[in-house]
């Protein structure tokens, strides 16, 4: 939440009581404007902080001329920060508020941040295709800034009791999926009465699921602990 601060009457910025950085309560005076002209001394105006926040911008400085058409300074509140991502339209179906979020920065990449989807955009972009959703933070924000980039996994289904392979495993050709399985040859030549040795690799038709992290489920054709 950013709010601009205007002064109420056009003068010299007489006295700037704050620096970039500092926090301000509500109505606090952190300026005033000297509306005095030549040969007409009038008091002045003090400038009261609109909300309470963090000083992020302060376009005039001590001794110049402002207006009730110019802010003297940026207001944020930084303990309330909110992700604000880009949804592609086949996933918008998905969408719900209070979905789970993870979050994560290349800033601190050995940190993880919980989120919930607080606000879903009622419009999808014409050119982009895309849908605004906003996510709020559910355990802090500690370490990140406004307007740094972060990375967003909204998690839409969970499931247990998963047999996955990584997606390279999996080969697609001519509309069918198969992976390859690395058998004993002794167990395989057992079951046709037969005696052998070694390894052999069998051909499996697979019916995938969910892709995650270059993760995909296997829903048919390979048990949980065979190696492909």
């Amino acid at each position: 939440t950013t709010v601009q601060t205007f002064p109420d009457t056009s003068g010299k910025l007489s006295e700037l009581y704050i620096e970039l950085g500092d926090w301000v309560r509500k109505d606090q005076v952190i300026a005033k404007v000297d509306p005095s002209k030549p040969g007409m001394q009038y008091e002045a105006s003090p400038v009261k902080a609109p909300i309470s926040g963090t000083i992020t911008e302060l376009p005039a400085q001590e001794g110049s001329t402002v207006s009730p058409q110019m802010s003297v300074a940026q207001i944020s509140k930084m303990d309330a920060l909110q992700v604000r991502t880009d949804v592609a339209e086949r996933f918008i179906s998905k969408m719900e508020r209070g979905l789970r979020a993870v979050i994560t920065s290349e800033a601190y990449p050995d940190r993880t941040y919980e989120g919930r989807v607080a606000e879903l955009s009622p419009v999808v972009d014409p050119q982009a295709r895309m849908m605004e959703v906003k996510i709020n933070f559910t355990e802090g924000s500690a370490g990140l800034k406004s307007g740094m980039f972060v990375e967003v996994k909204i998690v839409t289904e969970e499931k247990e009791g998963v047999v996955k392979l990584p997606v390279d495993c999996v080969v697609s050709r001519f509309g069918e999926k198969y992976a390859f399985v690395v058998k004993d040859a002794a167990d395989t030549d057992a079951e046709n009465g037969g005696e052998a040795s070694g390894k052999i690799v069998e051909r499996r038709t697979v019916q995938t699921g969910i892709e995650v992290d270059r993760k995909v489920e296997i829903l048919e054709g390979i048990e949980a602990g065979e190696q492909v």
